[in-house]
């Protein structure tokens, strides 16, 4: 947590290609990644005031929409470059939460239980209510639930 987040391109569902940070809005933004053949699981139920990008595999197609797959709302991407893929495997991570300034406040483990990942996604959205613009570094790291660093495992 508290270093920026990569900002590759990614392509649309219409097959634009666009840097990620065009579409996570001006505000806070969960980034996950969808795993292939394995059924999403809703982050939050919809409560959260947040953006949200589904992102897939440079290699996988879009096959159903973001509302089938458990995340309506959502912005599904392909992660074109691999290295949205490459962050979250080597960060052992499913999912960040991004700040307005693009730090990465949060990072959702792999394994991360629902009721954990709530957790999270409910103190940002506390935060967020709260700060208008930028967070404060010093509450954004109160949300750390595990350290995230770029090319580290979560565990260790």
């Amino acid at each position: 947590c508290g270093r920026m987040f990569i900002q590759p391109n990614v392509e649309t569902e219409d097959s634009r290609l666009v840097p990620l940070d065009d579409l996570l809005g001006s505000g806070f933004a969960l980034v996950e990644f969808e795993q292939p053949g394995v059924a999403a699981r809703p982050l939050g139920e919809g409560r959260m005031p947040l953006s949200r990008i589904r992102v897939i595999a440079r290699d996988e197609r879009f096959v159903a929409d973001a509302a089938a797959l458990g995340a309506p709302g959502a912005i599904r991407v392909r992660d074109a470059t691999g290295n949205i893929d490459r962050v979250f495997r080597e960060s052992g991570v499913r999912a960040v939460v991004l700040r307005p300034d693009r730090y990465v406040a949060a990072g959702i483990a792999r394994d991360a239980s629902r009721d954990e990942t709530d957790r999270v996604l409910e103190a940002i959205m506390r935060i967020s209510m709260r700060t208008p613009a930028v967070t404060r570094p010093r509450e954004a790291e109160e949300l750390v639930v595990t350290e995230w660093q770029p090319g580290r495992s979560m565990n260790q």
